[in-house]
């Protein structure tokens, strides 16, 4: 229709190419070849011709190219939604309930179907692999998607390994516990590892305390403990000076206002005039005119 906006998918699975106008299927054939599609040009808007170049004549918004075919639900989606994200890929779940806490017996083999432990909501192919044992006392093999677990003779204990699907997209992770018991069926007292540890001990050997792991703790908690107790010195020693500084300052003050003789400064301590100071004043003063008292205080000073 002309004036108004349309909605046009182009699709090429590999063999059949279909095109679609507003959301429905309006046809499909086999003359667009894999070559076609991969010229090193690609025009939007315009089709090379022998003549030159046939340009389209309207205009064109939201153009989008996947790298895959699209099913017709998602070209529907597209065409009535105002904006379209990729559908983000689900990764492979692993299924705890199927191949956790695998247990048989001594001197046996046991044999697990990896597909058996995966689940994958879009149903993509899945390859697998695996991480050796958490101890030496189990060797894993794979034929296929099956492992072969083998302890060695005589051996019962506990452990635990990885494994990993990948669906092309995403990596899925699992731990499956196993549990080799002796041939009465008893199990062994050590139970699984839990932790996230990849080595494990021996499931005979009581557990032992890394030395070296616990004085580092210790030390670092000494040296915190040191460290803060300097922070606090040095912040009582900055508040001193400050005390002792501000303390001199009052005391500067005070005697340069006591200096000037301002009310309320200490007052000055002045000796008494000595008669020989008095006597030889007078005999330097004119008989029988008194002297000034403006010049006898002045002297007094």
């Amino acid at each position: 229709e002309e004036n108004n906006w349309n909605h046009i998918v182009g699709l090429f699975n590999g063999t059949n190419s279909v095109i679609y106008l507003n959301g429905v299927k309006m046809g499909s054939g086999t003359s667009i070849t894999r070559r076609e599609i991969l010229n090193p040009h690609l025009y939007i808007g315009k089709r090379p011709d022998d003549a030159g170049h046939i340009y389209f004549n309207g205009l064109i918004d939201e153009v989008m190219i996947f790298n895959r075919a699209l099913s017709e639900i998602e070209i529907f989606e597209i065409y009535n939604s105002s904006s379209y994200s990729e559908p983000r890929n689900t990764p492979p779940v692993f299924n705890s309930t199927k191949c956790d806490d695998l247990i048989w017996e001594v001197d046996t083999n046991y044999n697990l179907d990896l597909e058996d432990c995966w689940n994958d909501e879009e149903g993509d192919s899945m390859t697998y692999t695996y991480a050796n044992a958490s101890n030496d006392n189990l060797s894993i093999s794979k034929s296929g998607n099956n492992l072969t677990l083998v302890p060695d003779a005589g051996w019962v204990g506990t452990g635990y390994f990885h494994i990993y699907a990948d669906d092309g997209e995403d990596l899925g992770f699992g731990r499956i516990d196993f549990i080799v018991r002796d041939s009465s069926g008893s199990t062994p007292t050590t139970s699984p590892d839990t932790s996230t540890d990849t080595v494990d001990t021996s499931p005979t050997a009581p557990e032992e305390i890394d030395a070296s792991e616990s004085a580092k703790a210790i030390d670092l908690d000494i040296g915190d403990v040191i460290f803060y107790l300097i922070i606090v010195v040095v912040i009582i020693i900055i508040l001193l000076v400050i005390l002792v500084f501000i303390k001199n300052k009052k005391r500067r003050v005070k005697k340069v206002v006591s200096g000037f003789g301002v009310s309320g400064g200490k007052r000055q301590v002045r000796r008494p005039i000595s008669p020989n100071r008095v006597r030889n004043f007078r005999s330097r003063t004119r008989v029988g005119k008194p002297t000034p008292l403006r010049q006898f205080r002045r002297f007094k000073r």
